[in-house]
């Protein structure tokens, strides 16, 4: 990881916090010297953002934007089913997916696309039904030439 490139954004990121980017600052340096120390003895290492990279196995980190918004440790697949569904590998993708439920509850009364719908029949299944549509027709027609003048 480039430390000045990281520490030109978290500058600006917090430029109108100065206690905070002044600690920020501190702590970069402090990264570069540990970095530096362990170099010069034959280590050389690099930095990776974020949370440390999960295995696939158990146990692992799950977030919720709610209930683990800095993780929740579980020790396994049975766990994570028993905690209930909103539960992401990454903070990222668990903001994205409340998001995303957020935007769209209640739009035109759709409340989650995963359910079936079911469309209705729209067939006639006897003359009666043919000659009801056909005499509400007809009554919506002269309706409309009563309001038109014609």
């Amino acid at each position: 990881m480039n430390l000045s490139a990281l520490r030109t954004r978290l500058a600006a990121l917090h430029h109108h916090e100065p206690q905070i980017a002044m600690s920020v600052e501190h702590a970069i340096r402090e990264l570069e010297s540990g970095l530096g120390t362990l170099a010069k003895y034959g280590h050389p290492m690099h930095l990776d953002e974020g949370h440390e990279v999960q295995s696939l196995g158990w146990p692992r980190l799950l977030f919720h934007v709610d209930s683990a918004p800095n993780g929740r440790l579980v020790n396994s697949e049975w766990d994570a089913r028993d905690l209930g569904p909103d539960w992401w590998p990454t903070l990222a993708e668990a903001q994205h997916a409340d998001g995303v439920k957020t935007q769209f509850a209640g739009r035109g009364g759709v409340q989650g696309r995963s359910l079936p719908v079911v469309i209705p029949q729209t067939e006639l299944h006897s003359e009666d039904d043919a000659e009801r549509v056909a005499r509400m027709i007809e009554e919506w027609k002269e309706l409309r030439s009563q309001r038109d003048g014609t």
